[in-house]
């Protein structure tokens, strides 16, 4: 299987199609960025499997109408990927002006080990409505938010990134749940200049992340946040038998707390 859809298929030829699940199609190379209006109606996509992956939403030749593009995938609602071994990129060549994925509220991406880092700045800040957030063996992965430097869709900050009284932030106003596990060579969440807000967060899980030095290096609020789960490791009566527990750590801010579990 090399494309889900035909490149000659009609825009409204799925428009009852709300669920796409694909897995093990070793030849798949998903849908063309000029194809992706056929599926403005999906509310569900998951992917599992699948070598020759490297590109899930290859964005590259979208045409802007006016000073706006097109709403792509405005009515996903969940999107999953799992052992794509060669994903390098979700969403890559994200225009100016891109409208979509707004609707996006649960993504959840495990053992992806080509994924050098989730998003982008522009994507980031598309996507409003993302409530849970869950990562997990990632292992070439080392930032979550990809700081620009040298990436070809990122060169005027100001077009990237919400303005609040003078200041560059990155907002994820509804993300409630953020679960980071097992990945081992991520540092840090976001390494660029601008700050982090999350408004409404209140749920987060960092276990087996061992070089996570801190969350990220710009202003961070997160008001709701008063804990991290961590999954700890105890011998039990013999050195080869262990028992996991969940430990509750906050050490007064997010930044602090991270140090804290690394140590």
């Amino acid at each position: 299987m090399v494309h889900i859809v035909d490149c000659h298929m009609q825009v409204g030829s799925f428009d009852q199609l709300q669920y796409i699940f694909v897995s093990d199609c070793g030849l798949l190379n998903f849908v063309a960025a000029v194809q992706l209006e056929l599926f403005r109606n999906v509310q569900s996509i998951r992917i599992k499997g699948g070598d020759a992956l490297e590109v899930m939403f290859d964005l590259e030749g979208l045409k802007a109408k006016g000073e706006q593009t097109e709403v792509i995938l405005g009515q996903l609602e969940s999107l999953e990927i799992h052992y794509s071994s060669n994903l390098m990129h979700i969403w890559k060549m994200v225009p100016k002006g891109l409208q979509g994925f707004h609707n996006l509220k649960t993504l959840q991406i495990s053992y992806c080990g080509s994924l050098g880092y989730l998003l982008s700045p522009i994507m980031a800040n598309l996507l409003v409505n993302l409530q849970d957030l869950y990562l997990e063996r990632c292992t070439m992965m080392e930032e979550i938010i990809e700081t620009g430097q040298g990436h070809p869709e990122i060169r005027i900050m100001d077009d990237i990134v919400t303005k609040q009284e003078g200041e560059e932030v990155i907002v994820f106003p509804r993300l409630s749940k953020l679960v980071l596990w097992n990945l081992e060579n991520v540092t840090v969440f976001y390494s660029g200049k601008c700050g982090l807000q999350f408004p409404s967060l209140d749920q987060v899980q960092i276990s087996n992340c061992p070089k996570f030095k801190f969350f990220c290096s710009g202003p961070l609020c997160t008001p709701k946040l008063e804990r991290v789960n961590t999954r700890k490791e105890q011998s039990v009566c013999r050195p080869c038998k262990f028992t996991r527990y969940i430990e509750r750590v906050w050490m007064g801010d997010l930044n602090k707390t991270v140090q804290h579990i690394r140590e």
